[in-house]
């Protein structure tokens, strides 16, 4: 039972760890369409960013 118990544990925990993760993609420009290189993102609600490159 402890082993089984453990099994389901580990289960929810690399689903949740899974879910967790996504990837976004776009382009960040101003308003003639010019890229914004250096420009900040972060996720709303979150703490998590990035920070725009060339590319």
């Amino acid at each position: 039972m402890k082993k089984r118990s453990l099994m389901l544990m580990v289960f929810i925990v690399s689903t949740i760890t899974l879910t967790a993760q996504r990837t976004i993609t776009g382009k960040i420009v101003d308003e003639k369409d010019t890229p914004l290189i250096g420009a900040t993102v972060v996720g709303k609600g979150t703490t998590a960013g990035t920070v725009a490159d060339i590319d």
